[in-house]
């Protein structure tokens, strides 16, 4: 049972953020494997970031909470190709981070996903390296921030 006269103040540093972002990570895995045990279908939605505070309005969230991620889940009727993964290789690590063979792996696995796009039809697919590249050049979701701030979280300064 909590103390009711307790303070609170985890909410004040990004440490937190960090920190449930990671728990909802872990719990959206689960989610998914839950999901998929049962024959279900499954997307993850992290689009529901783009409007946060909209999305806390429509979920009526209280504050100290932030919407980072969403599911979709139900039956699939045409099963997607099974799109090839990013080799272990190219994130596991023995105790320290590791570069050995890091660039080959990831030349490799660009040549495979170049492969899956071409097998699947699409001629729109892009290398691993250059989708991740895409995505760091740009703010997909501007307005976390300010909807974190205002649902009440706060930034180490």
């Amino acid at each position: 049972m909590a103390l009711i006269n307790e303070q609170q103040i985890a909410h004040q540093s990004v440490e937190s953020i960090v920190s449930g972002a990671t728990d909802v990570g872990i719990a959206l895995a689960s989610v998914m494997a839950s999901a998929r045990s049962e024959g279900l279908g499954v997307v993850p939605i992290g689009g529901i970031r783009r409007s946060p505070l909209e999305m806390v309005a429509l979920l009526q969230l209280p504050k100290h909470t932030f919407p980072l991620a969403g599911v979709a889940m139900g039956y699939v009727d045409v099963p997607a190709h099974q799109k090839p993964r990013l080799p272990f290789e190219t994130f596991r690590h023995n105790e320290t981070y590791q570069t050995a063979g890091l660039e080959e792996n990831i030349a490799q696995y660009n040549q495979q996903i170049g492969e899956h796009w071409q097998t699947t039809g699409r001629t729109d697919g892009e290398s691993w390296s250059e989708s991740v590249a895409g995505y760091y050049r740009h703010i997909y979701f501007p307005d976390v921030l300010d909807g974190l701030l205002k649902q009440g979280f706060g930034i180490d300064k």
